[in-house]
């Protein structure tokens, strides 16, 4: 399998379902709403032959005025080889990888669970698949 991206869907981007009772369609098209979906019972009563043939984000700089000209260094902050255990403690202030879109995160080292945000669609991204 290739590897996935798979956006993530954020509180009010889906349709919510409608209660109202199912209609009969016509058999002419018309535009929808885009703000409701279809519920599990919801059917359609059609005639015979009805079918005709920003940036969300600023770039990850860290203030080392702040901090202590001295604070960061690569030789202070080294690359994981094992997995954090935060012990049951929160990660704060914490901000997943920032791309600028498609092609950069395809060009991302693909790891199963890994995320990034997509800062031309304003969308968080999981992979899904790695390989």
């Amino acid at each position: 399998m290739a590897v996935v991206w798979k956006k993530v869907l954020l509180e009010g981007d889906a349709a919510s379902p409608s209660d109202n009772a199912p209609a009969n369609v016509g058999t002419t098209a018309a535009a929808g709403t885009g703000t409701a979906c279809s519920r599990d019972d919801h059917v359609h009563d059609t005639a015979p032959g009805f079918i005709d043939a920003a940036n969300k984000f600023a770039a990850g700089v860290v203030d080392t005025a702040a901090l202590g000209a001295a604070a960061v260094t690569s030789a202070k902050i080294a690359q994981l080889t094992a997995a954090l255990d935060f012990g049951g403690q929160q990660a704060q202030d914490v901000v997943i990888h920032t791309v600028a879109d498609a092609t950069a995160l395809a060009a991302l080292t693909p790891v199963v669970g890994k995320l990034a945000w997509q800062t031309d669609q304003l969308h968080p991204y999981v992979c899904t698949s790695a390989v």
